[in-house]
């Protein structure tokens, strides 16, 4: 896929996560409530703030699931509160990944148009195999958010490969998600044996990743809300 050159998307103060990454706060995305109710900029009377964080809200779906559900156990990681999932970290080797985890990043988006990555986390891994080997990460363009993602499985039905759909987010007024813009690099080896793919609803980002993990990943799918601005503070 083309990168994004959408007016919706200028390019975010440029982060590296080394020494920004850490253990996330458990539990998911919260939907709103009270005095913290999403900015809803087409009331009558209402003026939409210069700046707000972008959040994920309400109850999750869930995408299409590459592979099966009867290898390994279950993993359900949600991103910590108030964040996106924006990339992949992993471990691989010649039977496929292993030590799978997202990065989730927290966003700010101004009513112009400007995205904005405050700063990132990793969910906890999973897949066990001590043996993989450390491969590069995959991430979003700074400010885009994954909405869905293309993979393959070996012969022994395991995940050898992952690579996120990315999108940017435009203000309409209120925050919605473009088409995607890009694909990440790859994440492990491509296998020929079996390919599968995944989307989020039209509108909808994702806000954490699950499926089924034992030394290596079994399964992978991603889990997406909607989403919720907020006035950043």
């Amino acid at each position: 896929m083309r990168r994004a050159t959408s007016r919706a998307i200028a390019a975010a103060a440029s982060i590296g996560l080394t020494g920004c990454l850490s253990a996330p706060s458990e539990g998911g995305p919260a939907p709103a409530d009270g005095d913290a109710a999403g900015v809803d900029a087409s009331s009558d009377g209402d003026v939409a703030p210069a700046t707000v964080d972008l959040l994920p809200t309400g109850l999750p779906s869930t995408t299409a699931l590459l592979g099966d559900q009867d290898g390994g156990s279950t993993y359900d990681l949600l991103c910590p509160p108030g964040r996106f999932v924006t990339g992949l970290d992993s471990a691989g080797s010649i039977f496929g990944l292993a030590r799978l985890r997202a990065t989730c990043s927290r966003l700010q988006i101004a009513v112009d148009g400007q995205t904005e990555v405050l700063d990132s986390v990793y969910t906890a891994p999973v897949g066990e195999d001590a043996d993989a080997e450390a491969i590069e990460p995959v991430d979003c363009s700074p400010g885009l958010i994954a909405v869905g993602y293309d993979g393959s499985l070996s012969e022994n039905d395991v995940v050898t490969h992952l690579a996120l759909n990315c999108a940017p987010v435009e203000w309409a007024p209120g925050p919605v998600m473009a088409e995607p813009s890009e694909a990440t690099p790859e994440l492990g080896q491509p296998d020929g044996f079996a390919t599968g793919s995944g989307m989020c609803d039209p509108g909808w980002a994702a806000g954490g990743i699950a499926g089924q993990s034992g030394l290596l990943i079994d399964s992978f799918q991603l889990q997406c809300f909607q989403l919720e601005a907020r006035p950043a503070g």
